[in-house]
């Protein structure tokens, strides 16, 4: 599978069973229960898994506890991953800088470029945690860059700054739509609509993020097999 078709395939893979895509949706609708929110999330390391082992289909929704520990381990890992970005908003905050514009520009500015830097480890981490099952593989560094130097870093790289492209495009263009939306239909209505909205577009994120980190995973699996 070539660079465009990777991208092609994560993008229409959440379409390929509407009504999965719709318990996703479901689910994510209640992550203020937390439950549900944690089996959506967990649900995007099972599409890793499926996706290394070939198929090209959404997995089926079972083993429900599994689901929910998968998604403690996606959160688990998530925090400490951006503990970095986390100690940047903190230290930019209280620097005792009183312009506040100069310091939100550079904590925009560190933000992403620190944010890109931990994406690097972090697309393949959650990939590894998947295939092994085990929190403690997103934290291994050795196998993960290993994998990366199999895939290649400038292909690596590569994927990584189109898939940050699309994300930052699509959030943009989802956030965006709240004005618009609250000056055509009115306050509640617009609301309304841009929540839903929302929603929809998190459970296309978690099924389009775990359909590309499991493809590039399997990418270097695949050059491992043939080196």
């Amino acid at each position: 599978m070539n660079f465009s078709q990777v991208f092609k395939d994560s993008v229409s893979f959440p379409f390929t069973d509407i009504k999965k895509f719709l318990k996703v949706f479901l689910l994510y609708l209640g992550v203020f229960l937390i439950i549900p929110g944690l089996m959506a999330l967990g649900y995007s390391l099972r599409i890793i898994q499926s996706t290394i082992a070939g198929s090209n289909e959404l997995p089926d929704f079972d083993e429900y506890a599994q689901l929910i520990s998968d998604g403690l381990n996606y959160v688990g890992a998530s925090i400490i991953y951006r503990i970095p970005v986390y100690a940047i908003i903190f230290l930019l905050i209280f620097s005792g800088n009183p312009n506040f514009a100069t310091n939100l520009f550079s904590l925009s500015v560190l933000t992403v470029i620190v944010g890109f830097i931990i994406d690097i480890v972090f697309l393949l981490a959650l990939a590894n945690m998947a295939i092994e099952e085990k929190f403690r593989a997103a934290f291994d560094f050795k196998k993960i860059f290993a994998m990366i130097k199999k895939i290649g870093w400038g292909n690596y790289l590569f994927y990584l700054v189109v898939y940050t492209i699309i994300v930052q495009v699509l959030t943009t263009v989802v956030t965006s739509a709240n004005p618009y939306l609250t000056t055509m239909i009115g306050t509640i209505g617009g609301l309304a609509l841009y929540i839903l909205i929302y929603f929809l577009f998190n459970t296309f994120m978690i099924l389009f993020g775990g359909r590309f980190r499991g493809l590039i995973y399997k990418k270097g699996i695949e050059n491992q097999d043939n080196a």
